[in-house]
């Protein structure tokens, strides 16, 4: 199950992707930005062995900008 902005840290997180997005003259759509984020959840809390709304407990704040970042080289590689 995908998480949503009604968790808030996931809504803080996806508020920091949008926030690098837009300061790098970027903006994407906030579909975009929740599905991205979700992935990186995903995989971390696969790799852990643990359910994504614990993952989401420790995801750093650095998980913005990187997201963003990775949303970034990716649509310029489909491009």
């Amino acid at each position: 199950m995908a998480l949503t902005r009604r968790t808030p840290r996931f809504a803080e997180l996806a508020g920091m992707v949008e926030a690098e997005l837009a300061q790098l003259g970027t903006p994407m759509p906030a579909e975009l930005v929740d599905a991205a984020l979700n992935a990186q959840v995903d995989h971390v809390a696969q790799v852990l062995g643990i359910e994504p709304r614990r993952a989401l407990r420790y995801a750093p704040d650095d998980v913005g900008p990187m997201t963003a970042t990775a949303l970034i080289e990716v649509t310029h590689e489909e491009s």
